[in-house]
């Protein structure tokens, strides 16, 4: 749940700036060369910035999975223990 309302957030921040930046170009007095660069490149941006928030989401991720497994091995580990000492005694 967590995850889902920071991609929200992040999402809507992302989305938000191309928007802006978008309406900006087109309504700036440039001429139709230089505006269709203009958005050209705050496309490449635009995807540059997801794929940094992509990459960022996934480390996330990846972290919270490793440290997920490092608690189950942690469980299994005190679960066997207990089981072998209860077998010993």
């Amino acid at each position: 749940m967590i995850m889902n309302s920071g991609f929200k957030v992040i999402a809507g921040f992302l989305g938000g700036a191309a928007i802006g930046s978008i309406l900006g170009i087109l309504l700036a007095p440039a001429s139709g060369k230089k505006t269709r660069r203009l958005l050209v490149q705050e496309a490449k941006d635009f995807e540059e910035d997801i794929e940094r928030a992509a990459q960022r989401g996934l480390r996330h991720a990846k972290e919270i999975i490793a440290d997920s497994v490092d608690d189950v091995v942690e469980v299994g580990k005190e679960k066997f223990n207990s089981l072998k000492n209860r077998v010993k005694a």
